[in-house]
This record gives C-alpha cells, sequence and structure tokens, in this order.
C-alpha cells in the first residue's frame, strides 16, 4: 500500500508542477509561485521518497525562480536561486549550478549591483570550468565581458 500511496502523491505533484509551468508559460507567473508554494508545503511532509522528493523540490524551485524573473521579482528570484544553489551543489548538478550563478549575475548586473555581479560572473566561469557546457561557459564570459566594457574598463573586456 505504501507504494499506490508514493504513487499517488507523485503524481499529484506532477499535475501541479504541469499546471504552474502552464501558469508560467501563459504569463502567469504570481499563479506559478502560488502554485509552487503549496507544492512545496505538501512536499514538506514524509509520504514521499526522499529522492523523488529532491528531485521534485528541485523542480518546483526552478519553476518559481523562472517566474519570479519573469515577473521582475528580484528578492523572490534571488531568494529561490540561492536555495537552487545549494541544492545544486549538495547534489553535484554544476551545469545548473552555472546556469543559475549566471542568471544571479544577471539579476545584480539589471540592479546596478556591479560588484556582485562580478562576483557572480567569476563564481560562474569557475563553476562551469570542466563541465561539458561550453554554451553557458561562454554565456559567462560574454556577461562578464559586456559589465568590464560598460564599466569602461577596455582592457578588462578584452
Amino acid at each position: 500500500m505504501d507504494n499506490v500511496e508514493e504513487l499517488m502523491a507523485t503524481f499529484s505533484m506532477v499535475i501541479g508542477l504541469v499546471v504552474a509551468t502552464f501558469f508560467l508559460n501563459t504569463g502567469r507567473g504570481l499563479q506559478a509561485v502560488m502554485l509552487g508554494e503549496e507544492c512545496l508545503n505538501f512536499l514538506k511532509s514524509d509520504e514521499l521518497e526522499s529522492k523523488t522528493r529532491f528531485r521534485l523540490i528541485m523542480k518546483i524551485y526552478t519553476l518559481m525562480f523562472k517566474a519570479a524573473c519573469m515577473a521582475s521579482n528580484h528578492t523572490s528570484a534571488e531568494r529561490y536561486a540561492k536555495e537552487l544553489l545549494d541544492m545544486c551543489h549538495a547534489s553535484g548538478d554544476t551545469i545548473e549550478e552555472g546556469k543559475i550563478t549566471l542568471t544571479l549575475g544577471k539579476i545584480y548586473e539589471s540592479q546596478n549591483e556591479f560588484e556582485k555581479a562580478k562576483q557572480y560572473y567569476q563564481k560562474a566561469i569557475d563553476v562551469t570550468e570542466y563541465t561539458a557546457d561550453k554554451q553557458t561557459r561562454g554565456k559567462c564570459y560574454f556577461a562578464m565581458g559586456h559589465l568590464s566594457y560598460s564599466r569602461s574598463e577596455y582592457h578588462k573586456a578584452k
């Protein structure tokens, strides 16, 4: 019976994720975040196996992070990004960690917090150094160069 209950709980979470993704893709980021928070509250109960729970929580945080970025809610985006970074670091997912770090740097740059942006861009470069994701690494270097150029640090931009 435990397998049936776990399967039903997993199925309901997947449906919640699909609906939240639909909300996100149709420009309803606030509803996506609200549904994501409800899913997280449900997942905090011990009804699912820890590995399944971890994957679902990571997907929900990713969805909420994207929704917050889309809605230009930088405070929530930072909070979700830092949670995701901790989870990626714990699971060893360096590719996703690099992408999230790069996006966090872009958020800080858009808020004119250039030193923080530079730190996150450098961290993203360091994280993606030994991964197979060369596209994200190139984006990191481009963002660092763009930041240096916009701050009139032409020698660093090269």
